[in-house]
């Protein structure tokens, strides 16, 4: 039982550290200009709005793994498909979409992950979820990563936007 506990205080705490990437965040895109968030710093490399589009799509992608893994049986695994990113954000356009629409897109999509992170019940963070060809991986592992690749994909942006104070 402590084992569960850890796991659901583990998944209430990156829940809360989303949230607080999310209003800082969110602040500093209010301010970021258009300009800035168009640009691509090279050809092949995301603009801050595809970068955005990328966690939007990621968001998407986890509350899936989130809530299905939810419906296991002990011991059963689910089985999800992988995603292809650049096909992803190819295929949606986020670079024509509008700044302000692109960033609360991310910003809503990110509180409600992040509402949903704290509703899994402890018993259902070790279940265990295989996602395209990679090794299963249990929930808890899942929920951590998402706001480490936010973190990751923030850091890149504040790069492009110039930013040193993250």
């Amino acid at each position: 039982m402590t084992e569960n506990r850890t796991r659901k205080a583990q998944a209430e705490a990156a829940a809360a550290d989303l949230e607080s990437l999310v209003q800082h965040w969110t602040a500093v895109f209010e301010s970021a200009g258009l300009e800035s968030a168009e640009l691509k710093p090279a050809p092949r490399k995301w603009s801050v709005k595809e970068i955005l589009g990328h966690l939007t799509d990621s968001a998407g992608n986890n509350l899936q793994r989130f809530v299905r893994s939810q419906e296991l049986k002990n011991g059963e695994e689910l089985v999800l498909p992988g995603y292809g990113a650049d096909h992803w954000v190819d295929s949606q356009n986020y670079q024509s979409m509008e700044w302000t629409r692109a960033f609360r897109l991310w910003e809503s999509a990110n509180l409600h992950v992040a509402h949903v992170m704290k509703q899994i019940p402890e018993e259902k963070l070790a279940a265990m979820t295989r996602i395209g060809s990679y090794e299963p991986a249990n929930i808890l592992w899942l929920v951590t990563d998402y706001v480490d690749h936010q973190k990751h994909h923030l850091k890149k942006i504040a790069e492009q936007l110039g930013i040193t104070q993250v």
